[in-house]
């Protein structure tokens, strides 16, 4: 996980897809069957990233290069050359129950890891890191009314990213009435 995130995200998030590659090459003297290679790849190699998804925003480069090494090990590398891919990245990431694959998709992932954090700053306000980013961003608002100034960290922009999906999907009770503000409120 870094500790500091740089101009060149890449470079930060670089570890994420070089560590991916490096257990998946350490797999290749073994032969696994098709399905070996896909609860491999399920329970090990998207195991990975999920706690540096759930801080930060990963570059789309970085999520390019961690699919690559996915569906390159489970199609199949012969003699230094890759085999051929015959179904699409997006078949493997259908769910099984709509005759997928149903692997990550990492940019989807991210984002939903990023909205699970937004909702744990609604959810849960007295938290520390709550109570922290509340004092920070929005002292004055409630979340979803909080601006990304251009000041802000890596991690409220990541947040902010992973709000627009929690946008999508949230519903909100009047109840009494009392909070409805006819200005703000969609």
């Amino acid at each position: 996980m870094p500790s500091w995130v740089v101009r060149s995200l890449s470079n930060s998030f670089y570890f994420l897809s070089d560590r991916m590659w490096k257990v998946v090459r350490g797999w290749s003297d073994r032969p696994l069957s098709r399905a070996g290679k896909e609860v491999m790849l399920k329970s090990v190699i998207q195991t990975i990233p999920i706690y540096v998804m759930s801080c930060f925003r990963l570059p789309a480069g970085i999520c390019e290069k961690m699919r690559m090494t996915i569906s390159n090990y489970f199609w199949g590398i012969e003699n230094g050359k890759k085999k051929m891919h015959w179904r699409s990245w997006e078949w493997l990431t259908t769910p099984k129950a709509l005759g997928g694959m149903g692997f990550r998709d990492m940019e989807l992932f991210n984002q939903a890891m990023l909205g699970k954090q937004c909702w744990r700053l609604l959810t849960v306000p007295h938290s520390l890191c709550a109570r922290v980013l509340k004092g920070r961003y929005f002292p004055h608002c409630d979340f979803w009314f909080a601006p990304q100034p251009r000041s802000s960290s890596f991690t409220w922009r990541s947040l902010m990213h992973g709000k627009k999906l929690l946008e999508k999907g949230i519903v909100w009770r009047v109840g009494d009435g009392r909070r409805i503000q006819l200005t703000r409120d969609r």
